[in-house]
Order: structure tokens, then C-alpha cells, then sequence
């Protein structure tokens, strides 16, 4: 599990948590599921170069999901987090494309 934003235009974000466990995908936000799918069903896995290693593009169900798992500065990120924002970022586009 990793606390992720989900990226709103330009310049909103919305916490989530990006999961997996048992084969399945799921991404939460407090109020409500996503969704929740087998690993085989997300469609597409792209981590863009403007994301500087930070982000993933995520289709699900014909759904784009823009996601950061570097902490944006507006819900108090520093330049502190990048690090570690990649470093879980590369985690996660390895468990997506090799889980397949």
C-alpha cells in the first residue's frame, strides 16, 4: 500500500491509497473506491517523462489515472520527498509490468 495524488488538471490533486494484494489493484480515496480490479485488467502502465520518475499513468476500464507518489508541495511536499517518491514510483511500475 502507498499514499498516492491523483492529479486534477493542472493544479488539483486528491489523496489516495494505491494497493495490491492477492492479484488485485485497488485505488481508494477516503470516501470511496475507485476501483478495485485483477492485476490483468489495467490496460496500460506509463510513467511519462515529465513526471521525472515520480508519477504513473494508470488505464483502467478505458480510465486514465494520473497519479504522484511524490508529495506535492500544495499539501505540504518539500524537495525532501522526492527521493523516496521515485524510489516507490519505480517499485510500483515494476510490480505493474512484471505482475502481468
Amino acid at each position: 500500500m502507498s499514499e498516492v495524488w491523483i492529479l486534477r488538471g493542472l493544479f488539483r490533486v486528491e489523496a489516495a491509497e494505491l494497493s495490491l494484494g492477492a492479484g488485485r489493484l485497488s485505488l481508494r480515496t477516503p470516501p470511496r473506491a475507485l476501483f478495485d480490479v485483477p492485476v490483468e485488467e489495467v490496460e496500460r502502465v506509463r510513467s511519462p517523462w515529465h513526471y521525472f520518475g515520480g508519477g504513473l499513468d494508470l488505464t483502467v476500464a478505458g480510465k486514465l489515472y494520473r497519479l504522484t507518489f511524490v508529495t506535492p508541495t500544495q499539501v505540504g511536499g518539500t524537495a525532501r520527498d522526492i527521493a523516496q517518491g521515485r524510489a516507490d514510483c519505480a517499485a510500483w511500475r515494476n510490480a505493474l509490468v512484471t505482475g502481468r
